[in-house]
């Protein structure tokens, strides 16, 4: 996961939380009528601007899988 932040990312085998960029996870995807903050804009209270969202942040050990 070169470029990324090596923080986000838990350690599977020991049941720790697993963030991971939704970008990596080719099988994931924003439920429908759910809004897609990507490419939002980050803002204060005062309406500066300060951001964009570029991606969001999955936790893969809170997910049940079917």
């Amino acid at each position: 996961m070169a470029g990324r932040d090596a923080s986000l990312h838990g350690d599977a085998r020991n049941g720790a939380p697993r963030l991971v960029h939704l970008d990596e996870m080719s099988d994931l995807q924003v439920a429908d009528g759910d809004p897609d903050l990507r490419g939002w804009d980050v803002r204060t209270a005062h309406d500066e601007k300060v951001g964009t969202v570029k991606d969001l942040v999955v936790d893969t050990g809170l997910m049940t899988w079917c």
